[in-house]
């Protein structure tokens, strides 16, 4: 037999890489650790401390057998940031992941976030696009001498389809729900940020692209639900594991020629008018 060149195996392996996740005890972001610890990979998380997290830390370590080097960081905050990227400048030689998986998301509990349109806050919208975008980019930004220390460097931004297409406003019709302006901002963002770094840092084998997710299904009210899968050809809404493949891909050496690109995981929304 001739001898393959290329083993996907061994190029989906991250052993000796060292992944950073923003957000990494959030729903998605365990998803993220757990299929980054199967690759074999270091984890850095980036989350805020308190008590459910900590339980979650501690189950995840358990579960693999690894430890999980963990930063109470307030994605925020500027100081904050700063703060965690000297100290990873000063503890590792190289970063090769840079997964952004922390949100302010819909769900969140804050005044003139998920309301009317008229009543949105431009200090949510704020505080939104400093956890969701503008963290990503200081992280980036201040840890690039890292990442240009790896042969290929991966980061990865979790977007949503509420990025690249207008809400359906008519799914959230009989409901309280509400998906605020700065959300759908906030994920736009991301996804033309991919196309400047991925273009600016190609030539150092840094490749960046955005994950953009559908709905994630949560336990949302019944009617929305119903919905919002009759518009997906797959007819269901996703879940945290649907993201376990791209992630894997992405990360790994498969993907080395793979930048600039914003991939759609939504069972099919999109694809329809």
């Amino acid at each position: 037999m001739e001898k393959n060149d290329f083993s996907i195996f061994q190029n989906i392996d991250l052993s000796n890489k060292c992944a950073i996740i923003t957000g990494g005890l959030g729903n998605i972001g365990i998803k993220i650790v757990e299929t980054l610890f199967e690759l074999n990979s270091e984890v850095i998380i980036i989350d805020f401390d308190s008590e459910k997290n900590k339980n979650t830390l501690l189950k995840l370590e358990n579960k693999f057998g690894k430890k999980i080097d963990f930063y109470n960081t307030d994605l925020s905050k500027k100081d904050d940031i700063i703060k965690f990227c000297n100290l990873i400048k000063d503890k590792y030689e190289k970063i090769d992941i840079l997964i952004h998986s922390a949100a302010l998301v819909t769900a969140s509990n804050l005044s003139g976030w998920t309301e009317l349109f008229e009543n949105q806050s431009m200090e949510a919208f704020d505080l939104c696009m400093d956890i969701n975008t503008k963290s990503a980019l200081l992280i980036f930004q201040n840890l690039l001498n890292l990442f240009k220390k790896s042969d290929f460097a991966k980061v990865i931004f979790i977007s949503s389809i509420y990025g690249i297409k207008g809400n359906d406003f008519s799914i959230y019709e009989d409901t309280n729900m509400q998906s605020p302006i700065a959300y759908s901002v906030s994920k736009a963002s991301l996804n033309i940020i991919v196309k400047y770094l991925a273009s600016l840092y190609g030539k150092d084998k840094i490749c960046v692209n955005s994950i953009v997710l559908g709905g994630i299904f949560r336990n949302q009210n019944q009617s929305f639900v119903d919905k919002y899968e009759k518009k997906v050809p797959l007819g269901r809404m996703g879940n945290e594991n649907d993201i376990k493949g791209l992630i894997s891909y992405l990360s790994s050496n498969l993907s080395n020629y793979m930048t600039g690109q914003n991939i759609v995981l939504d069972g099919g929304l999109t694809c329809k008018v």
